[in-house]
């Protein structure tokens, strides 16, 4: 059904899904700002009153990772099942319950149960919904609309000092009370445009015009088993071969466990360097506040980074793009594990935030060129049982490694190295041939 301000969408002259790229761009600067980039500056007022460990802090980022790894694939196979839309919603509800529920907590236990909710709101309205509905909608120009839609990780990210002045001006409770009736009122306007397909509303993907068949084309289709044309659960319009694989084929490709493995392993970086940013900018000699710029400035160098990288990579291989993206994001963290003045701090801010902001689109095309549309989430969703492997390790080692040796250079100096071993595994990884068939409307 298509109503409200997606009908109005429609009537307009630009393809519906360069909006929903828009719509992701919105939804993921909340996603920045809330809890991706933002909670980063939660973490220092929080520790200090909740009296807890570094360690022990992150050990809430870590089982949040642990319930989207264990809840991916179900995740996943429910947008397949029934659409991005309702299960958006139900995300941005419990993630401004999460909220209210943050603002409450009065021990570590309870602020655990706490960014668990956040966690699952956060899975279920952000990430895997809305790369799914950018694969559905785009091929050519995919990456370079996963990129648009992924900016807004980065512009949420900008406006970290915001979040930073409230906490400092009204205290984290409130800050956290006051984020809910954003989520809760936003949020489902936002969720209410995703149509998991183009042809859901009689398009095409990347907004491609029908073309009458030709006579080929027609003989073909006369002599097509229905079955198989059925099965294909496409609208019959022009016929191209795309890959199509389900779930448990795609787990059966050493291409999908490359991927997810290389994944994983850059994860533990960027998971490790997000949570503890503001702490180890802080550490470096940065006052709070300036900490809090500096994030900002890798932020926006994320946005530059998908743009830049999103439009390279509809033009250039994938791969060798993202590998680069992997050594670079290695060499900046490398920067931050010696930084001593706000000179290297920036250095390494734009070099992560360029090489962060391009490997999303990239990561996320590679998997649609290797597996298709025909069940995307789910395949993504079986991947971050792979990915909580790394996510679930970074902060906590990060922590860790803190509070024995004051310092995160150790535990920063591991992770560019195993986020340079990561880059091995991409450049394996190769598109599986099979299986293939032709279907409709790509």
């Amino acid at each position: 059904m298509v109503f409200g301000l997606s009908k109005i969408l429609l009537r307009g002259r630009i393809f519906y899904g360069w909006w929903l790229a828009i719509a992701g761009l919105l939804g993921g600067a909340m996603q920045g700002l809330f809890l991706g980039f933002g909670f980063s500056a939660f973490f220092l007022p929080i520790q200090g009153e909740l009296n807890t460990s570094r360690a022990a802090l992150s050990a809430a980022f870590s089982l949040s990772q642990l319930e989207a790894g264990l809840t991916g694939p179900l995740n996943g196979y429910l947008i397949d099942r029934l659409g991005p839309r309702r299960i958006m919603t139900i995300g941005y509800l419990l993630f401004g319950a999460g909220f209210i529920f943050m603002s409450l907590v009065q021990s570590i236990y309870w602020f655990y149960a706490a960014y668990i909710i956040l966690a699952i709101g956060s899975s279920l309205s952000g990430f895997l919904p809305i790369s799914a509905t950018m694969t559905s909608w785009f091929r050519r120009k995919r990456a370079m609309a996963v990129g648009v839609s992924g900016s807004g990780e980065g512009l949420g990210g900008i406006l970290v000092p915001l979040l930073t002045l409230s906490i400092t001006t009204f205290g984290w409770r409130t800050t956290a009370l006051a984020i809910a009736p954003i989520l809760i009122i936003i949020g489902p306007l936002l969720a209410s445009l995703f149509h998991r397909r183009p042809e859901d509303l009689g398009l095409l993907p990347d907004g491609d015009l029908r073309t009458p068949p030709t006579a080929a084309q027609t003989a073909q289709s006369n002599n097509a088993d229905k079955s198989s044309i059925s099965d294909s659960n496409i609208a019959e319009d022009s016929i191209t071969e795309e890959p199509s694989f389900t779930a448990w084929q795609a787990l059966r490709t050493p291409g999908f466990w490359l991927m997810s493995a290389a994944h994983s392993l850059t994860l533990l970086m960027v998971t490790g360097v997000n949570v503890h940013q503001i702490p180890a900018l802080v550490n470096t000699g940065l006052s709070y506040n300036t900490a809090a710029l500096v994030l900002s400035v890798n932020t926006a160098c994320t946005v530059a980074g998908r743009l830049v990288f999103g439009f390279l990579g509809d033009y250039f291989n994938r791969q060798y793009a993202l590998a680069g993206c992997f050594l670079l994001q290695a060499a900046a963290v490398i920067v931050l594990a010696y930084a001593h003045s706000l000179g290297m701090a920036l250095l390494f801010a734009v070099l992560y935030g360029f090489a962060f902001g391009g490997r999303g689109p990239l990561l996320i095309s590679i998997r649609g060129d290797f597996f298709g549309r025909r069940s995307f989430a789910t395949i993504m969703g079986m991947s971050q049982t792979v990915l909580m492997v790394g996510t679930i390790t970074g902060p906590v080692f990060a922590g860790w490694v803190y509070d024995v040796t004051s310092s995160y250079k150790l535990a920063f100096l591991l992770m560019a190295a195993v986020n340079t071993f990561a880059v091995v595994l991409i450049l394996l990884a190769r598109k599986p041939s099979l299986p293939s068939k032709t279907i409709k409307a790509t």
